[in-house]
Parts: C-alpha cells; structure tokens; sequence
C-alpha cells in the first residue's frame, strides 16, 4: 500500500495545485475589493433652437452707448453637474468695464427645464429667465422683473447679418435690456432699446455669422 501510495503522491504537483489555488484565491479577493463605481445617472436635457445652447456657440454684440461704443462676446465654455442636473456655462466678457456704466464680465449657469422654460441658476436655486411660450401683452414698464415672456411671433427685425422675419420678440419687464428679438438657430439678434444691442458676429454649431 505505502508503494502505492508513494507512487500516486508527488510533492512537486501538490506544491503547484496549492500555488494556484492561492493565486485564484488573491484574484477575487481582488477583485471584490476594487469593484467597479456605478455609472452616472442619465441627465434628462431639453433644447430651444432660439436659444441654442451648446458648447462652443459664441455672439459677439455691439453694445451701443456714450461716450463709444463697445463690444461683448458671450460664449458657452462648458458644462457643469450641479444637484444632479446639467448646466451650460456662458461667460460674457466686454472690450472696456472701466467707465462706471459699463457692465462687469460675469458667468451665468443656464439650462432649459422643459423645450421653452430657460433658468438661470443663481444663489442655490433656478430662477426663470426667458419662457419662449408664455404670452404677454406688455411690452414694458409692467409686470415682474424676470422671466421674459413672449410678446410677438412671429416679428421681424433687420441687423448688420441681414433682414429676419420670423423672430420671437421677447419683452423683459422692468428690466435691462427690455426686449430681445431671438432668431430660431441663432440666439438674440437684437437688444434694446438704451443701449441698443445688436449681433455682429455669432458661432452656432459650425456656422459662423456672416
């Protein structure tokens, strides 16, 4: 029997099947110990094509005023996760903030929580800002400071980039700028009335104006 048994016992084998079974062993171990994060959650987004908001578009307005005038471009540079929903980041800078009337560069944190509702966030909460459905019938001097409300459509305006004629005039009660013509696939055209503001040069997607 000992003969037997020596001859069917090999301590070079035994030796390896243990080395492995340790080896499979330190892999789970492993493994469980470095399991994969969960992935994100999926962000719901909504769009308006008369405020197209995308990573890259810019506009560049003449901002006309006394004693000269200047320019501004404003442009999404980017997108943030704040409380689970996703901003677009659009920073405005001006060519001269030294004359007291002159607005300071500043950035805006802006989504759209449905296809026409845009908010801005500000102080920890969505404030509205432009709802491009909601009627009004007053052009001015009434009503609350924000959201703008739609006041024609469609409305037609002539710029320096040409004659448009299905705008959506947004009026801005108690508030600076007071109107804006928006242009579907191209953002504000027009802004008013003192100063007046009107588009220049703009960058939607890989277009480019004019």
């Amino acid at each position: 029997m000992e003969k037997y048994f020596l001859r069917w016992f090999k301590p070079k084998a035994l030796l390896t099947a243990c080395s492995v079974l340790l080896l499979f062993g330190i892999v789970i171990i492993a493994s469980c110990g470095n399991s994969p994060e969960p992935p994100e959650p999926t962000v719901v987004t909504y769009s308006n094509p008369f405020f197209p908001l995308e990573v890259g578009n810019f506009w560049i307005y003449n901002r006309v005023s006394y004693p000269e005038d200047t320019l501004y471009r404003s442009e999404i540079k980017d997108t943030v996760r704040i409380s689970g929903n996703l901003y677009y980041i659009l920073m405005t800078t001006y060519s001269d903030t030294s004359l007291y009337f002159r607005k300071k560069n500043d950035t805006s944190y802006l989504r759209f929580v449905d296809n026409n509702l845009l908010v801005r966030y500000i102080a920890g909460t969505d404030s509205a800002y432009i709802n491009f459905a909601t009627p009004t019938n007053y052009m001015t001097g009434e009503g609350p400071h924000y959201p703008g409300l739609l006041y024609q459509y469609p409305a037609s305006d002539s710029t320096t980039l040409g004659q448009f004629d299905s705008c959506k005039l947004i009026a801005f009660h108690n508030a600076e700028p007071n109107y804006g013509y928006f242009v579907k696939n191209i953002g504000a055209i027009e802004k008013g009335s003192d100063p007046l503001i009107t588009l220049v040069r703009a960058k939607i997607g890989s277009i480019v104006y004019p």
